[in-house]
């Protein structure tokens, strides 16, 4: 739940530059915390959403993790100096990386349960290398 004063914040609240790729909702709520907006969660909270087909789909979550990677890099290297961005983004990807492995061997020895959130990580450490070379996934039409 979001208070609707926040959306009065910047309009418009989502920026069309991502609705193509998705990540419009993570800039916004990135925007909101640089307007030191109080986010709150909640283990308690429950949600339901109906997802399309397309999402149900191996290769989607490997997509949805590149996305976010480049969008994450894309946050980092414009909202710090270059140099304090480039050593976020370097230890970013090399923790990613590092739990990526981790990640690895345990899908070998319990597939069902990590296998997709490996995918998901691994496409997230490749999207943030992809932003360096520009190489951007557009899946929404």
């Amino acid at each position: 739940m979001v208070n609707r004063k926040l959306f009065d914040l910047r309009i418009p609240s989502f920026l069309e530059k991502f609705n193509h790729t998705g990540g419009e909702d993570s800039d916004f709520f990135n925007f909101l915390l640089s307007k030191q907006a109080k986010i709150i969660f909640s283990n308690e909270a429950v949600i339901y959403e109906t997802q399309d087909s397309k999402r149900l789909k191996v290769s989607w979550f490997f997509k949805r993790g590149y996305r976010s990677g480049y969008n994450y890099a894309n946050h980092i290297l414009k909202n710090n100096n270059f140099f304090i961005g480039s050593i976020k983004l370097i230890y970013s990807v090399l923790g990613g990386l590092f739990i990526s492995f981790i990640l690895i061997i345990r899908t070998i020895f319990s597939p069902n349960k990590f296998y997709i959130k490996t995918l998901a990580k691994i496409g997230n450490q490749l999207g943030k290398i992809g932003y360096l070379f520009r190489c951007q996934i557009t899946d929404y039409s």
